[in-house]
């Protein structure tokens, strides 16, 4: 609140405030003191107080528009939602293991392609569908490929897709979600549920999973091929998917 300057009773100035009171009164001192608080709040700053304010108003405008200049260089993900949905196929993976003649074996899928919509603030809402074509599927063995594609097994000519995808995202606390949905290989539909971490790395979201199979709910493997003391039933299957908004 600015005061205003004391006059001298005989100085004649016009005072805005004078037609509120009786020309003919002098006003009581109560009524002065409340007639200068009614002008000093209303009257607009003079001299040292006039630039004393403008100085204010820049100083917080300047600062104003320093945060906003900070909140969209460094926290851009607090203004607006991010969700990734690009998968990056060089620094992604999705490998299989089992068992053949009770000795563990590894193979990988050297292509794949995935459909994924995931956002932070909204995770149950997200989808993920994975489909890995069966001629890229590598054992370590060109033999072994050549016989996997084979009619015995995924019968690749007739399928030559493996295919999941997503129904339920249910979040388990902290990073850690169930991913629920129908896996399809060889015509044959199963319903399977993997734990998945969820790591945020600046602007990469990485997704790491596994979950187990069992090759005869697929018919993979089939006439000689069926005996699990040979290749064991139960395969475990584990992903590692890298994405960007």
């Amino acid at each position: 609140m600015h005061s205003i300057p004391m006059l001298h009773p005989r100085t004649s100035v016009p005072n805005p405030l004078r037609p509120l009171v009786n020309r003919a009164q002098a006003p009581t001192p109560l009524k002065a003191r409340v007639a200068r608080v009614f002008a000093s709040a209303h009257s607009q700053p003079t001299g040292h107080n006039a630039a004393r304010h403008l100085l204010r108003r820049r100083w917080s405008q300047s600062a104003l528009g320093l945060a906003g200049v900070l909140w969209v260089s460094f926290w851009p993900e607090l203004g607006a939602a991010t969700e990734f949905n690009t998968l990056q196929p060089a620094q992604s993976t999705l490998l299989f293991a089992y068992k053949q003649m009770n000795v563990p074996m590894e193979g990988r899928f050297k292509t794949f392609a995935a459909q994924l919509h995931f956002d932070p603030a909204k995770p149950a809402q997200g989808k993920a569908v994975l489909e890995a074509p069966i001629a890229s599927l590598d054992t370590g063995s060109d033999e072994a490929n050549d016989e996997v594609g084979a009619a015995a097994w995924f019968n690749s000519k007739k399928f030559p897709t493996a295919r999941f995808e997503s129904t339920t995202i249910q979040p388990l606390g902290g990073n850690r979600y169930e991913v629920s949905g129908p896996l399809t290989i060889k015509g044959h539909t199963r319903l399977v549920s993997a734990p998945v971490t969820v790591a945020i790395q600046g602007n990469r979201a990485v997704f790491d999973g596994s979950f187990d199979v069992r090759r005869a709910d697929f018919s993979v493997g089939e006439g000689t091929w069926a005996d699990f003391g040979t290749v064991a039933n139960e395969i475990h299957i584990k992903f590692h998917l890298v994405t960007t908004p």
